[in-house]
């Protein structure tokens, strides 16, 4: 989670580890079962539901704060990794890896399960507008990529496949790291092909969204 200036202070320390405990659980919880309760969320992150429920009225609440939390992370990601993304290659493996560890990873597999309004819509579009700065500091990718894109090879490597949640994570890596070496234009004097089919738009983005909010 985004941290703050200044010090903690009092027992703000306690609340903030317990509200990034909260986001985690909450992310392994509803990747495997987005239709968990609110009482799982509670077991995963070893809180009381009563202190769940004093940090949000419902699942709702918590779901969206796990998507402006996700989105937000994924932003700052692409702050800090943009260097080395321009200075080659590994640098953009290493950021697309470090985006499958973070609760942004999960965030579309979550559509239906919280009302959509402009604040999402909004971190959703400067997400997508940084992951385009990824992109324009990527020259040495294949052609015909977005930045939606990006965000879907990451989702899709996120779903768990076992339900071990070690050994999932293991394979995410390895089989997104197989999705990254067929992005890479490893041969720049030779025409890359662009993907098949067409790239997804940001309306059907939104659409995947908004057809199951309330």
């Amino acid at each position: 989670m985004t941290s703050t200036a200044r010090g903690l202070r009092g027992r703000e320390p306690e609340a903030a580890d317990n509200d990034r405990k909260i986001v985690i659980a909450a992310a392994e919880v509803l990747s495997r079962n987005p239709r968990a309760p609110m009482s799982e969320v509670a077991v995963r992150a070893g809180v009381g539901q009563g202190s769940l429920y004093r940090r949000y009225r419902g699942k709702n609440d918590l779901v969206r704060s796990l998507c402006l939390t996700g989105m937000a992370e994924a932003r700052e990601l692409v702050q800090e990794y943009l260097p080395r993304v321009r200075r080659g290659p590994e640098g953009f493996v290493r950021f697309m890896h470090r985006y499958l560890d973070s609760p942004a990873s999960i965030l579309f597999g979550l559509a239906g399960q919280v009302a959509s309004e402009a604040e999402l819509v909004d971190a959703a579009d400067a997400t997508h507008a940084a992951l385009g700065e990824v992109l324009a500091a990527a020259g040495y990718l294949r052609p015909g990529l977005t930045a939606i894109d990006l965000a879907l090879v990451v989702t899709l490597h996120a779903r768990p496949m076992f339900g071990e949640p070690a050994r999932d994570r293991e394979l995410a890596h390895r089989y997104l790291q197989l999705a990254l070496d067929g992005m890479l234009d490893t041969d720049p004097d030779t025409d890359t092909a662009a993907p098949p089919g067409r790239a997804p738009t940001r309306e059907e983005n939104l659409d995947h969204w908004t057809a199951g909010g309330s």
